[in-house]
């Protein structure tokens, strides 16, 4: 790829994901009103909620499991509201709040339409990328969040132009520019007590979330849970959702590589839960680390034989030499 378009199109990457958060912000700030609005419904429904919400501390339990009711309550309320008002109908006790509530929705609506516009831009250039076809192949990962992590990785260099993978020598480098890597034996993550500690490790909360975005996504097309049966009906049982429950005391079967990858690593770390090892984080997202992990050396790799023509950089193994990521224990 011409390196000029190439840098042209990291720039644009770059652009599209700042309008893409700042719509997100945005968004999420009228979600949150919205919900608001909806507790304060289900709170001056009941009086006694209302004396509930009023109390800053000093909640019984059976205060705190009261008021947790009602979050969900609103939250359902909230979930269902834009849905009633587009079909014209007005929700018990909703009226108070229905003129606000349709502004906001429709400024969310309208939000929604201009961030889909702004991540099929995104995904066009991923498209005319060397690394489309490898993309293509990994289940879950769209031409959209390959952009985002291109973007994120795109640090300014000293000619104020932007790195991409071609400037990153393993792909270590990229673990640790998007929040997943190594400081002295640690997993990285935020340091907000010491200065130091915090630009040592470099952590941005930002890259992080939506590198769990991405490996939520992934993960759901990569493994399956086994169903909970009952033994009565031979039938998987349902929540109130109307969804299968999960049967936890079975471990979950990969559909893909990197769900094998995950599965993998799962099981050895319940090995050394067994054995009496303390950990900070919870095997599952050590274990979706360890996934995440792989699929950015995959990219990584994918993207210095197709884009910079390096063709033997499998035989020389890129995970060479790069330590594996160990629980991290909680600061003194």
């Amino acid at each position: 790829m011409n390196p000029i378009m190439l840098q042209a199109s990291i720039v644009t990457l770059v652009e599209l994901t700042r309008q893409s958060d700042v719509i997100v912000k945005h968004t999420t700030a009228g979600s949150t009103r919205i919900k608001s609005l909806c507790r304060s419904v289900v709170y001056n429904a009941d009086s006694r909620l209302a004396a509930i919400a009023g109390k800053r501390e000093g909640m019984t339990e059976k205060e705190t499991a009261a008021m947790k009711k009602a979050r969900d309550r609103a939250n359902k309320l909230a979930g269902t509201l834009a849905k009633k008002i587009k079909d014209g109908g007005i929700p018990d006790g909703a009226e108070g709040i229905i003129e606000t509530s349709r502004v906001l929705i429709a400024n969310t609506i309208e939000l929604d339409k201009q961030r889909d516009r702004v991540d099929r831009d995104i995904g066009r250039i991923v498209e005319r990328m060397p690394i489309a076809s490898w993309v293509d192949g990994i289940k879950g990962l769209s031409h959209e969040q390959v952009g985002k992590i291109l973007a994120d990785l795109a640090a300014k260099k000293l000619d104020h132009s932007y790195a991409t993978l071609s400037d990153y020598s393993g792909p270590a480098k990229v673990w640790k520019r998007l929040g997943i890597g190594m400081v002295d034996g640690e997993a990285q993550r935020r340091i907000k007590n010491s200065p130091g500690l915090a630009l040592l490790h470099k952590f941005s909360p930002q890259r992080r979330a939506r590198l769990y975005v991405i490996e939520d996504t992934v993960i759901r097309a990569s493994i399956r849970g086994p169903k909970l049966i009952d033994p009565a009906t031979g039938k998987p049982v349902l929540n109130e959702d109307g969804k299968a429950v999960r049967d936890t005391s079975k471990p979950s079967v990969p559909i893909a590589p990197l769900g094998e990858v995950y599965c993998r690593h799962y099981a050895r770390l319940a090995e050394r839960k067994e054995a009496g090892e303390k950990f900070w984080t919870g095997i599952d997202r050590e274990a979706k680390r360890r996934m995440m992990k792989e699929l950015l050396r995959q990219l990584w790799v994918e993207w210095r034989r197709s884009v910079d023509r390096d063709l033997d950089i499998e035989q020389r193994d890129p995970w060479k030499g790069v330590r594996m990521m160990q629980p991290a224990q909680p600061s003194a």
